[in-house]
């Protein structure tokens, strides 16, 4: 479709300043959202690497009370009492390995703006295709 204004031209370099504002203020607003989804994405990112942390400090702080408790017991030579606590210690350091195990590590975010190649490629198909040409109407 193109425009045809006569000699002045006036009608037609107002329509494309019209229609380049409105392409404009399209890609402004698609813009703030890809901002905002990725915004979300690094919120919740945050959240589980900010969970992990926890946890692990958690474990950290359960290994190292066993570990206290552990050199207190073997420091009095009570092997009686050490014999008497080997199943429990056991089974505490089973579980404790299971907890370790089961805390998920945090992941690397990448992003990715699945048609951005193709939106580049018509983008740049659109300014080789629409230009501005004089075109003699032979109206005198």
């Amino acid at each position: 479709m193109g425009f045809y204004y006569g000699r002045a031209g006036g009608w037609v370099i107002q329509s494309v300043t019209r229609i380049f504002e409105s392409i404009h203020t399209v890609i402004t607003n698609r813009e703030k959202e890809f901002v905002r989804e990725i915004r979300e994405i690094q919120i919740q990112t945050k959240k589980l690497v900010d969970q992990h942390t926890i946890e692990m400090a958690n474990l950290q702080e359960l290994l190292n009370k066993r570990c206290k408790e552990l050199k207190d017991m073997t420091s009095k030579h009570d092997l009686t009492t050490l014999l008497k606590v080997h199943e429990g210690l056991t089974q505490d350091l089973t579980k404790f390995m299971q907890r370790i195990i089961g805390v998920k590590l945090p992941f690397q975010t990448r992003y990715q703006i699945k048609g951005i190649d193709e939106l580049e490629e018509k983008i740049s198909n659109f300014f080789q295709t629409v230009r501005a040409i004089a075109q003699d109407d032979g109206i005198s």
